[in-house]
């Protein structure tokens, strides 16, 4: 029973999958690491309804926008596209054009928001049940495996040295939503457990 209210309150408090690939496309397009604090969720959410609507891949949409709008951030000093643009209407319109166009292809990793997503489940659960009680890693993966995709799955059976990667990507994000500073000295979930200690 404990096991599943935690489960439950841990999806509750799951970052929009908008700001996730918001975070991802920005390290990506910029080089720059962005936290989205959780009081700009609700904005990603209603967005991100309305991109669901349109049939909009939010993937798609999260390195189309940055990708056309870097030069317009440089000339404007920004390091990245900033939130209220991102998930305003001009940023839509400038994405639809592109999005429509037969001739204008955008790259971007392939399923990076899945596997990311993947590894925040694994790493909230993780770190959740050890600030309860002591639970090896394996076991988590398998308790929620159903929820976790295949490519994640397998990148983590097989010890892929990619998901480093992903690891690096999910700690400043779990810092967030744990309220821990990140530091540098942060590399593994358990320093953000043993921070909230």
């Amino acid at each position: 029973m404990l096991q599943k209210d935690l489960k439950q309150s841990s999806l509750d408090n799951t970052m929009p999958a908008l700001a996730s690939a918001y975070i991802n496309a920005s390290l990506h397009v910029y080089g720059i690491k962005v936290t989205v604090v959780k009081s700009k969720w609700s904005r990603f959410a209603v967005f991100e309804d309305d991109l669901r609507e349109l049939h909009i891949p939010i993937r798609d949409y999260a390195f189309t926008v940055s990708t056309i709008l870097k030069a317009w951030c440089v000339s404007h000093k920004f390091g990245c596209v900033p939130v209220n643009v991102f998930t305003g209407d001009w940023a839509l319109v400038r994405f639809l054009k592109v999005w429509q166009s037969k001739t204008v292809t955008i790259d971007r990793p392939s399923n990076y928001d899945e596997l990311l997503y993947s590894e925040l489940l694994v790493a909230r659960m993780y770190i959740a049940t050890l600030l309860i009680r002591y639970v090896r890693l394996s076991f988590v993966v398998e308790d929620i495996k159903a929820m976790l995709t295949s490519d994640w799955y397998h990148m983590y059976v097989s010890k892929d040295k990619r998901r480093s990667k992903f690891i690096s990507m999910a700690i400043p994000i779990l810092c967030e939503e744990f309220g821990v500073i990140f530091h540098d000295d942060i590399t593994t979930y358990n320093d953000i457990v043993r921070k909230l200690s």
